[in-house]
């Protein structure tokens, strides 16, 4: 099997819920820490996706592609040119034949509005995805086959950010309805539960978590809460974000100051 196809059925895997735990946990966590990698994942998803509508795909792959992909991404963003302009000559896929300088620049400019598009939906899905058959997760937010991709959010809390001036960025899109954080348990913290308290700055506190289980994430202890989305209201907004070992009011183990983008 060819490079290309090889990503492909990884991805396909990946999106229809198919790896194993273990290898679904290595894949996570090397899309958070390989930018390189993340970016080669995205350009295959988008020649999946191409030759998809383009009918260059054999009955089987297409039948998988369709599980595995919304109505909205199998169809692709709707690009409409200004009515003032002539629409694009279709790009020729037989070598030799020359378009004008005009049909090139729309073509161009096409192609990168759909790779932009593509390029955000993929992070969102990747980052937003977990199968209901996982072990350690309490809440299948995603079906390939009926959900749009943004419907989950995923936010990395690592045990080296604490509370100074800066802030962290959770990005949410309009269709968010969950947001799951992953928080890394510091090395030396004992406890098989923690607590999430979301505070709304300067001091309106909105909601508190317990994780859903610690689990075991490339040699590091990982906690996940899931909360919704409506607790984050609008964009720019500000909170403070605080794990406990306990409910009780005790100071806290790590605090990060977060806002709000795109909501």
């Amino acid at each position: 099997m060819d490079p290309q196809n090889k990503l492909r059925e990884l991805l396909l895997d990946y999106k229809l819920g198919r790896m194993k735990q273990k290898h679904r946990d290595r894949f996570d966590e090397r899309i958070f820490k390989d930018p390189e990698f993340s970016e080669t994942l995205e350009e295959a998803e988008f020649d999946l996706l191409d030759d998809y509508r383009s009918g260059r795909l054999s009955a089987a792959m297409k039948e998988r592609v369709e599980r595995a992909f919304s109505p909205s991404e199998l169809a692709g963003p709707s690009l409409n040119p200004p009515l003032s302009s002539p629409p694009p000559a279709p790009a020729s896929r037989r070598p030799g034949i020359l378009l004008p300088t005009f049909a090139l620049a729309c073509s161009a400019l096409i192609v990168a509005g759909i790779l932009f598009v593509s390029h955000r939906g993929l992070r969102r899905s990747l980052a937003g995805n977990a199968p209901a058959s996982s072990p350690t997760r309490t809440l299948a937010v995603h079906h390939p086959a009926a959900k749009p991709q943004a419907a989950a959010a995923t936010l990395l809390l690592t045990s080296e950010v604490v509370r100074d001036g800066s802030a962290l960025q959770l990005r949410l899109a309009p269709a968010t309805r969950t947001v799951r954080i992953q928080w890394v348990v510091p090395a030396g913290t004992t406890g098989s539960a923690f607590y999430l308290s979301v505070v709304a700055m300067p001091d309106n506190p909105c909601a508190t978590a317990k994780s859903s289980g610690v689990s075991t994430l490339d040699n590091q202890q990982v906690a996940e809460f899931n909360l919704p989305a409506d607790i984050f209201r609008r964009s720019g907004d500000r909170y403070l974000l605080s794990i406990h070992s306990t409910p009780a009011p005790v100071p806290a183990i790590r605090e990060y100051p977060l806002t709000v983008v795109g909501r």
